[in-house]
């Protein structure tokens, strides 16, 4: 890459692709540069996250950048950094282009003020769990959810939390065929079910972290910590979270609990979805904070595997499987109903061309055959006389054979000729002759 340091970042100055100018770098990532830069088009200040020399060697850590690019962009969250722009540079680099934030993150807050007021912290988490919500109602897994990924934003006076780095996240509906000994993430942060496999995990590992992130902030440490990540990782997997009111008396129980149950160790004694941890979160956060962050309502069934909304592998949406059975279902009608219309159309067609038939062979004169003589100008085989005599027959008009024998229909115009002529309207009907064996063409 041109206009690169000594330290691997981007001059002052560079120009990406001639639309982004860098100002200065601003951060360093687990696998990208962040910087801060201008759009020359609309002069307008963004950051931009360039994908470091060494990740652009390894196909795994091209698919975490590509993949935290997409899953930004498809979170329609105000608590999730919003993406503007993914792009290449001339040398094959990928960069991400996102609007700028100005504040600091979690952990550093935490560092520099301790513990937190209980309103304010869990007003943090709630608006986190508002972001969280929205990627697992995608089928986002975040997978990597920390205070170090937690930004608080501050923006005339006042200050919004936003979720970050969604390279981590892994799509619903690829977990079935992610390699078992894949183990991405913080382990501080990491569910036991996500250390023992990536096939297990679901949007309840995010719940884990949650209640990780929120007893770290009542307690200022981590529920299990060790002195290496082994240690840590064993005591995620098969010890206890140590109970949170033992090392902050000061936490009301009803919280403590909450937080807790976010910690259990089996999936299905966790919280089942985002929407139950924050309604529980609620009476502890700030005035109004709940219904102005979460829409699912509350029987909402927990987000797993089964509930795949997306598929990264071709960043095309996929439905829901019920939303897909029910697809099914109106396809199937749909055909069914253009089968059973079609049929009707076709009898219609069949009736009608019988009818024709018959009338057209009972009002010619005996002596010549049906098929040859010419329909009377006064006939309409389409819309017929209301008044026509019909000789009797064993089976009803419309639903005869093509091999049954014509009906004789005297019309009254034709019954007028016929007593004109000296020919007795009631002497007995003379059978027509037989038909030409020819094919006949019913319409179809």
């Amino acid at each position: 890459m041109s206009d690169v340091g000594e330290s691997g970042w981007l001059r002052p100055g560079s120009r990406l692709i001639g639309k982004y100018e860098i100002v200065r770098p601003i951060g360093r990532g687990g696998f990208g540069l962040v910087y801060e830069a201008k759009h020359l088009g609309l002069r307008a200040r963004v950051a931009i996250k360039v994908l470091r020399s060494e990740g652009r060697q390894h196909p795994q850590t091209l698919e975490r950048f590509r993949r935290e690019a997409w899953a930004s962009a498809q979170i329609a969250s105000p608590h999730v950094v919003r993406v503007t722009d993914v792009d290449v540079l001339e040398d094959g680099t990928p960069f991400i282009v996102m609007e700028l934030l100005q504040g600091r993150d979690l952990e550093a807050e935490l560092q520099e003020r301790g513990r937190l007021p209980i309103r304010e912290l869990v007003g943090y988490v709630l608006q986190a769990a508002s972001a969280i919500h929205e990627a697992h109602l995608r089928g986002v897994v975040h997978r990597d959810l920390k205070p170090n990924n937690l930004f608080l934003a501050e923006h005339g006076g006042t200050r919004s939390l936003k979720v970050l780095d969604f390279g981590l996240s892994k799509i619903a509906s690829e977990l079935s065929v992610t390699k078992t000994s894949a183990q991405l993430g913080t382990p501080l942060y990491m569910s036991p079910e996500q250390l023992r496999s990536a096939k297990g995990v679901d949007g309840r590992s995010d719940i884990w972290a949650l209640g990780v992130i929120l007893y770290r902030m009542l307690t200022l440490r981590t529920p299990f910590e060790g002195a290496t990540a082994t240690d840590v990782m064993v005591g995620i997997m098969s010890q206890p979270a140590p109970e949170l009111t033992r090392l902050a008396p000061n936490v009301p129980p009803e919280l403590a609990n909450v937080v807790m149950r976010a910690l259990r160790k089996a999936p299905a004694e966790r919280f089942q979805n985002v929407t139950e941890l924050a309604a529980a979160l609620a009476p502890f956060g700030p005035p109004g904070a709940f219904s102005q962050v979460l829409t699912l309502p509350l029987s909402a069934p927990p987000l797993g595997p089964s509930t795949t909304l997306t598929d990264s592998s071709q960043d095309t949406p996929v439905a829901l499987p019920q939303r897909r059975s029910r697809g099914i279902f109106a396809t199937v009608a749909l055909l069914l109903s253009m089968v059973v219309g079609g049929g009707l159309l076709r009898a219609w067609w069949v009736s009608r061309a019988i009818q024709a038939d018959a009338a057209s062979s009972t009002l010619s004169p005996a002596a010549q055959p049906a098929a040859s003589l010419p329909v009377p100008n006064s006939v309409s085989v389409a819309t017929p006389a209301p008044s026509v005599v019909e000789t009797p027959s064993s089976k009803p008009l419309g639903v005869a054979s093509a091999s049954a024998e014509p009906r004789a229909l005297v019309t009254a115009p034709a019954k007028a000729r016929a007593v004109a002529s000296g020919v007795a309207t009631n002497a007995p009907a003379t059978k027509p002759a037989p038909k030409p064996a020819a094919k006949q063409d019913l319409g179809f």
